[in-house]
Order: C-alpha cells, then structure tokens, then sequence
C-alpha cells in the first residue's frame, strides 16, 4: 500500500467507528436476545483490521500499545 500518512490514519479512524458501531449493535442484540450475525463479523473483521493498521504507523520505540497490540 502507498498511502501518505494522513490517507493511512483516515483507513485506521474508519475502521475503528464502523467496528465499535458494529459492536453496539451486537451488543444491543445480545441484551435482545438476537444474534446478527452479520454484525458478529463486521465487528470481528474491522476490529481485526483496526488492530493490524495500528502496526503500520512509525515508531522508535517500543511501547505499551504495541505490546497490547501484540497480545489482542
């Protein structure tokens, strides 16, 4: 991917509004007692994509939130 660094942050903010929308969704259908199951693998797939994009922005150092990254 040849994404400027602004264009990148944009793909990673985008992907985390639509997997946390994603997630209140299943959540309200959980306390309903339905299962979306649609919305069970947006959430799951953007959630996993936000994690993975998170990798591709520059660092020195090593920190917590990779280390976090890692382990999610």
């Amino acid at each position: 991917m040849s994404f400027n660094l602004a264009t990148f942050t944009l793909v990673h903010t985008l992907l985390s509004v639509v997997g946390i929308l994603a997630g209140m969704v299943v959540v309200g259908g959980l306390m309903a007692g339905v299962r979306y199951n649609g919305w069970i693998a947006t959430y799951l797939a953007t959630t996993i994509l936000t994690n993975a994009t998170g990798f591709g922005f520059p660092f020195v150092v090593l920190m917590p939130s990779h280390i976090l990254g890692v382990i999610s």
